[in-house]
Order: C-alpha cells, then sequence, then structure tokens
C-alpha cells in the first residue's frame, strides 16, 4: 500500500484537487484561482467575489439537469461550426482518459445554469457522458436551503 505521502500529487485544477478543495471547505477559493488561471473566466471570477455565496458541491449531476448559457443561439452565442469543433475535441479527449475539471452552476429560479464549463458539458454529453462533477453556488440562504430541502 501507498502512503500518502508517497502519492503522487495532484494537479493544482484536476477534478481531484477540486473535491479536496471541496472535502476542505475551501471550494470557492480553489474555484477562484481556477478561473483567474487556466479556466480563463475572470469576469466570472471578479462577479462571484462581490457578494457572499453559497456553495454545494461539487458533486455528481446529471448532465441533463444543466442549462446551457453559451452556444448558438444562447444567452453567450458561439456559431455553430465553432461550438461543435470545440466539443468534438472535448468529446474525443474525454473518450481518451481525460478527466475534466468540475462544471460550475447557478441556482437560479429553480433552474441549474452553467456558468462555467458549457463546452466541457457539450464535450461530455457527446462523448456519451450522462453525469459529472458540478458545483452549485446560491445567491441566498434562502434558495440554497430550498434546494437542499428538496433533495
Amino acid at each position: 500500500m501507498t502512503s500518502i505521502s508517497n502519492a503522487p500529487e495532484q494537479p493544482r485544477f484536476s477534478l481531484e484537487a477540486s473535491l479536496v478543495a471541496r472535502d476542505r471547505g475551501a471550494f470557492p477559493q480553489w474555484l477562484d484561482a481556477f478561473l483567474r488561471g487556466p479556466g480563463s473566466n475572470i469576469p466570472l471570477a471578479d462577479g462571484l467575489a462581490k457578494q457572499q455565496r453559497w456553495w454545494l458541491g461539487p458533486n455528481e449531476l446529471p448532465l441533463a439537469s444543466l442549462k446551457l448559457k453559451c452556444g448558438p443561439g444562447l444567452e453567450f452565442h458561439e456559431p455553430e461550426q465553432d461550438w461543435t469543433r470545440r466539443i468534438e475535441a472535448i468529446a474525443n479527449e474525454v473518450r481518451g482518459g481525460l478527466v475534466l475539471p468540475p462544471l460550475v452552476a447557478e441556482y437560479a429560479a429553480g433552474k441549474l445554469l452553467i456558468a462555467d464549463g458549457n463546452h466541457r458539458h457539450g464535450g461530455l454529453q457527446l462523448a456519451r457522458t450522462t453525469h459529472y462533477w458540478t458545483a452549485i453556488w446560491f445567491n441566498s440562504k434562502e434558495d440554497f436551503g430550498l434546494y437542499t430541502s428538496g433533495r
């Protein structure tokens, strides 16, 4: 048996590192560093920092329960050809064994809206993945309680 001290260190922005951060109560800090680094989503990081948030996860959720905000014809429009090229590349990497960072969704009006990871979501679905690790943020303690009491 390998001791933890001899175990290889997990990359800082891996799924496993995000789960360790979750278990230590440090997921928001992990996410902020991810978004400001390889996640390349500084506007989201800045927006999340503007007020208190309540967090759940990352936990495995059905991909079908998440609503896209980015893609062809959506709020953050991306031409279909560009969208397809990006999600096909991600799907190929997933089929090859790549484990992606968690998706990030906002709970709003009873829906889970993907704020970071729309392309990852599309690639996962194309690779026939049905569930994936997703962190959800809530903008109020009441919304958090409403969501968690219904589970």
